[in-house]
């Protein structure tokens, strides 16, 4: 296995397959030594610039990995991965609700967060309908929780033919009701 190092080299090489494979194998690490990860925050954030979606959403799982021991340099790219999670992929999107919702905890973000959060359950593709509304009603507090309400129950006709999420949406609710 490669060095730390050697994989973050990895990544500024210009094979493509270098670069994912170093991805994977970084993944390993942020899961073991995420501190390793947020060393590379400069570069990580570099990357998603690329034009390469795979690559993206890579970058977008390890920072999502790693968000809790710099909330703080995350919340300022957020227009960055707003963009990135704005393209082409899912993946990427899953993981900046993630961020989102890690980020709506701190009373310094909330303000900025809980609104694209509630968004991203407005905008988001059927399919992830429900686990973005699943998140974003673990994220947010009592006052929000009418809000992400409505926008449930205003989505709910979009799947009215698709049961399994019909009944995880509802469920949601049942837990707004509460808060």
């Amino acid at each position: 296995m490669k060095t730390h190092q050697e994989l973050f080299n990895d990544l500024k090489q210009k094979s493509f397959s270098l670069k994912i494979e170093a991805i994977k194998q970084l993944e390993a690490v942020a899961l073991s030594e995420p501190e390793i990860i947020v060393a590379h925050y400069p570069e990580l954030f570099e990357l998603l610039r690329s034009d390469k979606p795979k690559l993206k959403w890579g970058v977008t799982i390890l920072i999502s990995m790693t968000v809790q021991l710099a909330p703080e340099t995350v919340f300022e790219q957020l227009g960055l991965l707003a963009e990135v999670a704005d393209g082409e992929s899912v993946i990427a999107r899953d993981h900046y609700v993630k961020i989102l919702a890690y980020l709506s905890a701190f009373s310094n973000y909330k303000e900025t967060c809980i609104p694209l959060l509630l968004d991203e359950v407005l905008k988001s593709p059927l399919n992830q309908l429900p686990s973005y509304a699943e998140t974003a009603a673990k994220a947010i507090e009592k006052e929000d929780a009418q809000q992400l309400s409505a926008i449930i129950t205003a989505r709910l006709p979009e799947i009215s033919d698709w049961p399994p999420k019909t009944k995880r949406l509802e469920k949601v609710l049942k837990t707004l009701k509460i808060k």
